[in-house]
């Protein structure tokens, strides 16, 4: 039931905020991203605490390779998602903008 009510919001938001749904519904299970975002949201908080007591030095010399990809990877990602949503919405602005014109001119 959790994990029912974690896609629905997954993809809800997602179609709000970046024009389309993850898909977590239709496939019966998370998104990868969203995997990764579960996943990732301990290791987050912990590396936040040691941001903020400026122990990020220690954090790194503890992390390994592969936790420091999963974050490159996970930032990549999320970054060409928010692209695709802005090229799009631009998309959309000229479509507004065309429509605004035939409607005004007379």
């Amino acid at each position: 039931m959790v994990q029912w009510f974690n896609s629905t919001t997954f993809d809800i938001v997602g179609d709000l905020a970046l024009g389309f749904s993850f898909g977590n519904l239709e496939i019966a299970r998370y998104d990868g991203w969203i995997s990764v975002i579960f996943a990732q949201s301990k290791p987050a908080a912990l590396a936040v605490t040691f941001r903020f007591l400026g122990l990020d030095g220690v954090l790194k010399a503890m992390l390994p390779n592969s936790a420091i990809e999963k974050r490159r990877c996970h930032a990549e990602t999320a970054n060409a998602k928010i692209h695709r949503r802005l090229e799009k919405e631009q998309g959309q602005d000229e479509q507004r903008s065309r429509f605004h014109d035939v409607c005004t001119t007379v």
